[in-house]
């Protein structure tokens, strides 16, 4: 059987403490020892577990707080709640572009589309104008009727998100879902 000795009991990180002091929490202190007969250390982590409140959504709240900093921090599930999902469309857009910007499966990124595409582009997906949503100028139900289509096409066959060009002068931003129905297999 092999024999350790405790050579050393570390300290809790105060900068963790900081950000969960308005929790109820317990802290295992870690470790720092000997394989007797050696000159193998063993370090044992210290441990920090919120015990209330439990919810995944105040934990990621913090996590995100703490994001910028040093900190080894695993999220293994997220549960997409009822706010997340009743978001508006101006959320659910920064929400697209977000995804955009970090590449994400289920949107295709154009460098841009000139007004000839566009018009090419129309025969086979609906398109939003970012900037006649900005200004409300679809008609009442347009938009959410886009969004819609949009989520049923997200991880089958994508939707495409591009700048549009007027001559060489960026004009505006377009979503473009397809305008076939998605086929649904069981």
């Amino acid at each position: 059987m092999l024999e350790f000795k405790t050579i050393e009991t570390l300290k809790p990180n105060t900068e963790i403490l900081e950000v969960i002091k308005d929790y109820t929490y317990k802290v295992k202190k870690g470790t720092v020892k000997n394989l007797i007969c050696t000159n193998l250390q063993v370090i044992e982590p210290t441990e920090y577990l919120i015990t209330y409140p439990t919810t995944l959504t105040i934990l990621e709240y913090k996590v995100n707080e703490i994001s910028n900093k040093p900190f080894n921090i695993e999220i293994k599930y997220i549960k997409f709640t009822d706010e997340f999902i009743t978001k508006s469309s101006t959320e659910f857009i920064k929400y697209l572009y977000i995804l955009l910007k970090n590449d994400t499966v289920g949107i295709k990124y154009l460098n841009g589309i000139t007004e000839e595409e566009l018009e090419l582009k129309k025969k086979d997906y609906n398109v939003l104008s970012i900037l006649k949503m900005t200004n409300n100028e679809y008609p009442s139900g347009f938009v959410d009727n886009f969004f819609a289509k949009a989520h049923s096409h997200f991880y089958v066959d994508g939707i495409i998100g591009s700048p549009y060009f007027e001559g060489n002068v960026s004009k505006d931003f377009l979503l473009l879902v397809p305008k076939k129905e998605v086929v649904k297999t069981n």
